[in-house]
Protein backbone atom coordinates (compact mmCIF):
# COMPACT_ATOMS: atom_id res chain seq x y z
CA UNK A 1 0.00 0.00 0.00
CA UNK A 2 1.22 2.94 -0.55
CA UNK A 3 1.31 5.67 1.99
CA UNK A 4 -0.34 9.20 1.42
CA UNK A 5 2.87 10.92 1.90
CA UNK A 6 4.61 8.65 -0.93
CA UNK A 7 1.84 10.37 -4.01
CA UNK A 8 3.77 13.45 -4.40
CA UNK A 9 7.11 11.19 -4.82
CA UNK A 10 4.92 8.89 -7.18
CA UNK A 11 3.38 11.66 -9.44
CA UNK A 12 6.75 13.54 -10.10
CA UNK A 13 7.82 9.78 -11.90
CA UNK A 14 4.32 9.13 -13.32
CA UNK A 15 4.21 12.74 -15.12
CA UNK A 16 7.98 12.04 -16.49
CA UNK A 17 6.87 8.78 -18.08
CA UNK A 18 3.90 10.22 -19.38
CA UNK A 19 5.66 12.84 -21.25
CA UNK A 20 7.46 10.09 -23.08
CA UNK A 21 4.73 9.17 -24.06
CA UNK A 22 4.31 5.73 -22.04
CA UNK A 23 1.27 4.26 -20.18
CA UNK A 24 2.08 1.28 -18.22
CA UNK A 25 4.55 0.18 -16.24
CA UNK A 26 4.83 -3.36 -15.68
CA UNK A 27 7.36 -5.57 -13.95
CA UNK A 28 8.44 -8.48 -12.66
CA UNK A 29 10.08 -10.01 -9.12
CA UNK A 30 11.03 -12.56 -7.11
CA UNK A 31 13.27 -13.75 -4.23
CA UNK A 32 13.77 -16.51 -1.42
CA UNK A 33 16.40 -17.06 0.99
CA UNK A 34 16.03 -13.80 2.98
CA UNK A 35 16.24 -11.67 -0.26
CA UNK A 36 14.44 -10.30 -3.36
CA UNK A 37 14.86 -8.21 -6.62
CA UNK A 38 12.53 -6.96 -9.45
CA UNK A 39 13.73 -8.89 -12.15
CA UNK A 40 12.37 -6.78 -15.12
CA UNK A 41 10.59 -3.63 -15.47
CA UNK A 42 8.98 -2.91 -19.05
CA UNK A 43 7.44 0.92 -20.10
CA UNK A 44 4.61 0.15 -22.11
CA UNK A 45 2.03 2.41 -24.68
CA UNK A 46 -1.31 1.47 -26.00
CA UNK A 47 -1.47 0.81 -29.21
CA UNK A 48 -2.50 3.88 -31.37
CA UNK A 49 -5.44 1.43 -33.32
CA UNK A 50 -6.56 -0.63 -30.25
CA UNK A 51 -6.61 -0.78 -27.08
CA UNK A 52 -4.14 -3.38 -26.37
CA UNK A 53 -1.24 -2.94 -24.86
CA UNK A 54 2.26 -3.29 -27.06
CA UNK A 55 5.59 -4.01 -25.87
CA UNK A 56 8.72 -1.50 -27.14
CA UNK A 57 12.24 -3.17 -27.59
CA UNK A 58 13.62 -2.99 -23.99
CA UNK A 59 16.37 -1.28 -24.91
CA UNK A 60 14.50 1.44 -26.49
CA UNK A 61 12.14 1.79 -23.27
CA UNK A 62 14.93 1.95 -20.97
CA UNK A 63 17.26 4.09 -23.15
CA UNK A 64 14.65 6.88 -22.73
CA UNK A 65 15.18 7.37 -19.20
CA UNK A 66 17.89 9.19 -17.51
CA UNK A 67 19.71 7.64 -14.15
CA UNK A 68 17.85 9.57 -12.02
CA UNK A 69 14.50 8.42 -13.42
CA UNK A 70 15.41 5.04 -13.33
CA UNK A 71 16.61 5.05 -9.77
CA UNK A 72 13.22 6.80 -8.70
CA UNK A 73 11.26 4.48 -10.62
CA UNK A 74 13.29 1.28 -8.67
CA UNK A 75 13.23 2.93 -5.01
CA UNK A 76 9.53 3.84 -5.66
CA UNK A 77 8.75 0.06 -6.65
CA UNK A 78 10.64 -1.43 -4.12
CA UNK A 79 8.77 0.43 -1.65
CA UNK A 80 5.24 -0.60 -2.65
CA UNK A 81 6.97 -4.51 -2.64
CA UNK A 82 8.18 -3.92 0.87
CA UNK A 83 4.63 -3.16 2.31
CA UNK A 84 2.83 -7.03 0.73
CA UNK A 85 3.37 -10.05 1.52
CA UNK A 86 7.02 -11.69 2.69
CA UNK A 87 8.02 -13.02 -0.94
CA UNK A 88 11.24 -12.69 -0.19
CA UNK A 89 12.20 -14.74 2.86
CA UNK A 90 12.44 -18.43 2.90
CA UNK A 91 10.79 -20.69 0.40
CA UNK A 92 10.49 -17.15 -1.80
CA UNK A 93 7.78 -15.89 -3.85
CA UNK A 94 7.15 -13.55 -6.59
CA UNK A 95 5.29 -11.88 -8.56
CA UNK A 96 4.18 -8.81 -10.74
CA UNK A 97 2.97 -5.10 -10.91
CA UNK A 98 1.09 -3.32 -12.96
CA UNK A 99 1.23 0.44 -12.92
CA UNK A 100 -1.52 2.37 -14.60
CA UNK A 101 -0.06 5.99 -15.14
CA UNK A 102 -3.27 8.01 -16.57
CA UNK A 103 -5.32 6.78 -13.66
CA UNK A 104 -2.72 6.02 -10.83
CA UNK A 105 -3.81 2.80 -9.68
CA UNK A 106 -2.11 -0.31 -9.26
CA UNK A 107 -2.42 -3.88 -9.39
CA UNK A 108 -0.27 -7.01 -7.62
CA UNK A 109 -0.40 -10.10 -8.73
CA UNK A 110 2.08 -12.21 -6.49
CA UNK A 111 2.66 -15.81 -4.58
CA UNK A 112 4.64 -16.98 -1.67
CA UNK A 113 5.80 -20.59 -1.40
CA UNK A 114 5.22 -22.38 1.38
CA UNK A 115 6.45 -25.60 2.65
CA UNK A 116 3.94 -27.86 4.59
CA UNK A 117 5.98 -30.06 7.66
CA UNK A 118 5.09 -33.71 8.44
CA UNK A 119 5.50 -35.04 11.35
CA UNK A 120 6.65 -39.04 12.16
CA UNK A 121 7.97 -40.81 15.18
CA UNK A 122 9.26 -44.38 15.13
CA UNK A 123 10.54 -46.51 18.15
CA UNK A 124 12.43 -49.61 18.92
CA UNK A 125 15.12 -51.56 20.83
CA UNK A 126 18.81 -52.15 20.06
CA UNK A 127 18.76 -54.79 22.13
CA UNK A 128 15.99 -57.16 20.85
CA UNK A 129 16.37 -56.55 17.76
CA UNK A 130 14.41 -56.98 14.32
CA UNK A 131 11.44 -59.69 13.88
Amino acid sequence: MVKKNENIEWLGVFIKLQELGYDRIYTTFSGSGDSGDIEDMSLLKLSEDKEDLEYDDREERLKDLDIEVKKELDERISDLLNNIEDWWNNEGGGGNIMINLKDKTYEIENYINITNTQDFSSSGNFLKGED
